[in-house]
């Protein structure tokens, strides 16, 4: 993942960017199994990358005190990346933690 992003980049205005990256994907890798990324759209204006995206895999492990479902369920989000020197510098990242969330303890139901 480091080399995507220069060493001081942000991530939410926190120059933690890498740390948050790799937490939040090891979270969802540790939940989900065969996670999978699709993009839906994604728009470039250079210097800046805008994606939005889903990912899906089957609920394996708990998530945000939610029992393993079982099931495959998918989380939406989006992120809005600017680069220089061909480096993510800055990134704005929203995943829709509560519906996922929501649909977790549905599915458990």
């Amino acid at each position: 993942m480091a080399e995507y992003f220069a060493p001081n980049a942000t991530i939410n205005g926190s120059d933690l960017a890498l740390q948050i990256m790799r937490g939040t994907a090891d979270g969802l890798n540790y939940s989900f199994a065969d996670l999978e990324l699709t993009i839906g759209e994604q728009i470039a204006e250079p210097p800046r990358v805008a994606t939005a995206f889903v990912l899906e895999g089957r609920h394996e492990r708990p998530f945000n005190d939610q029992p393993a479902t079982h099931k495959r369920l998918r989380i939406e989000g989006f992120v809005f990346d600017r680069y220089e020197g061909g480096k993510i510098v800055a990134t704005r990242l929203f995943l829709d933690v509560w519906g996922l969330s929501q649909r977790a303890a549905a599915a458990g139901k």
